[in-house]
């Protein structure tokens, strides 16, 4: 990259970086009723409320007049009169909000400028609820809401005069070749490779008409990741170790073999996908396998299990790992085989539903009221290339090779590292610790009360028996032929009795678990 930027090839994009701020102020509207009592999963409920907020119109309304005034004044003058922008949001809907959003604000102050927005697929009225778009009837498409087209393509009539702003929601954010292009409007959360694709759409030179310049305006971002993300494509990109084409089909064959999603619903939701049919009939095949998953989880936190948590964890990352790897992996090899593609659709749309929690009923914000909302330059950059280094990049040759771990293992070696800690100052060798540990364990797990309590409850409440304690010093007591000292030093620390009571009532709930 940098050799690329100093022979004129392309252009530094992180030159002119702005970056803003948003401030805002919740409260529940006069309107609500006080004995009215919601209970919420907080996690979600966060979530959803900045999802809320993010498709404000008050929210809206203001980086759209950020945005067109930063063109009229600082772009539209460059390339001659022809320099274009382009919107990047974080979903379908923004993009269609900010479509109705630009083009009320153009048409309210006479501007002369144009839009056109690009997403796949349709959006139903239920999906954009509220939105007041021109001669515009749902379902919403790029067909019906660029209207000017005049049969050419998307890219052709960005090109000509007639649009200015191009508004994306994921597609053009790669691959996008368009010289004219000066500035980027960021709404929408980047990091690694896809901060410099996304970006990177402004480094096209344009010798005829000088273009020297590009802009940034960043509302989400923090500078410094954006700045982290570039630095390994700038002096000199390298792999640690090269990529395995085949371990796609590895982790293709791992999903499958999961159970979270069958064949048919994957060939039921490709079918309604590609043929824009109604946005029940691809969500369908989605929702039972998010609900599949999302049950198993719930239950294996529910009874305590360790190691389906981990399989769904790792079922979970590896269908990250698939997808990212098939965008890479696609562009260069001819698979000759649809299915990849297919599961790539699939899994795309299935992993931001991959949640751990069971469906529930929508979170009401209809007594909600946004009181304040600023957005505040925070500051202008150039974000310094030259000043960074940077890490080799690596490789996917290890995409989906990874295996749950055995819980008792990974518990037992968690324990044995504080128990450590405990005895820092104690000249305990790492075998004696684990041999008392052990010890304790077999003697509890034996014990006929403290394994029906550790069979009969979930951890939680197992820890809380008031007869753990009792049992951990009898166990203590019974185990001081070989470690006397450490037993001394149990009865001697108040903090150590309380310490070692949670940790092996951890492992001895989990062996007994494991025999049940």
């Amino acid at each position: 990259m940098q050799q690329a930027i100093e022979e004129g090839y392309i252009l530094d994009v992180l030159k002119n970086y702005t970056s803003y701020d948003t401030a805002f102020r919740i409260a529940e509207s006069s309107k609500r009723h006080l004995q009215a009592v919601d209970l919420v999963d907080e996690t979600e409920a966060t979530k959803k409320l900045m999802r809320w907020v993010s498709l404000h119109p008050t929210n809206i309304v203001q980086k759209v007049q950020i945005i067109v005034e930063h063109y009229r004044a600082n772009v539209r003058h460059l390339l001659d009169g022809h320099a274009k922008a382009m919107v990047v949001t974080s979903s379908r809907e923004h993009a269609v909000r900010y479509k109705e959003a630009i083009d009320a604000y153009i048409a309210k102050n006479g501007y002369r400028i144009a839009t056109l927005v690009a997403f796949s697929g349709t959006l139903t009225a239920e999906q954009v609820p509220g939105a007041h778009l021109a001669g515009v009837e749902p379902p919403y498409s790029e067909a019906n809401l660029n209207t000017g087209l005049r049969g050419r393509s998307l890219p052709t009539a960005f090109a000509s005069d007639d649009f200015q702003l191009l508004i994306v929601a994921n597609k053009y954010q790669t691959g996008f070749d368009q010289p004219l292009l000066s500035a980027m409007y960021v709404d929408k959360r980047l990091s690694g490779v896809t901060a410099v694709q996304t970006l990177s759409r402004l480094n096209r030179t344009y010798p005829a008409a000088g273009k020297d310049t590009t802009y940034v305006l960043d509302f989400v971002n923090d500078p410094q990741e954006i700045l982290d993300s570039f630095l390994p494509y700038f002096r000199d990109a390298q792999l640690t170790e090269v990529t395995d084409v085949d371990k796609l089909h590895d982790i293709r064959a791992k999903l499958d073999a999961a159970g979270v999603y069958t064949d048919a619903e994957v060939e039921a939701f490709t079918e309604a996908y590609l043929a824009s049919a109604k946005h029940g009939a691809h969500t369908a095949p989605l929702k039972a396998a998010a609900d599949r998953f999302n049950g198993r989880y719930e239950d294996a936190i529910a009874t305590d299990n360790r190691a389906d948590l981990d399989e769904l964890e790792l079922f979970r990352k590896d269908v990250g790992t698939f997808v990212r790897l098939y965008d890479f992996l696609s562009q260069i090899v001819n698979y000759h085989d649809t299915s990849l593609e297919k599961r790539s659709l699939y899994l795309r749309l299935l992993q931001p539903r991959l949640t751990g929690r069971r469906d529930t009923d929508p979170i009401d914000f209809s007594t909600v009221e946004l009181t304040h909302i600023k957005q505040a330059r925070a500051a202008e950059l150039d974000l310094d290339l030259a000043s960074g280094e940077a890490t080799p990049l690596k490789p996917v040759d290890a995409a989906g090779s990874g295996a749950s771990r055995d819980p008792r293992m990974v518990r037992l070696a968690e324990v044995l590292a504080r128990i450590n800690e405990l005895f820092a100052d104690e000249d305990f060798t790492p075998a004696e610790q684990q041999s008392w540990v052990e010890g304790l364990v077999t003697v509890l797990s034996a014990d006929p009360v403290i394994r029906t309590q550790a069979a009969a409850n979930t951890r939680a409440q197992f820890m809380a028996s008031p007869d753990l304690g009792t049992a951990v010093s009898e166990a203590v007591l019974t185990n001081t032929a070989n470690h006397g000292r450490m037993a001394d030093l149990y009865f001697e620390r108040a903090e150590l009795q309380l310490e070692l009571r949670q940790l092996l009532g951890e492992l001895v709930h989990e062996a007994v678990a494991r025999t049940r």
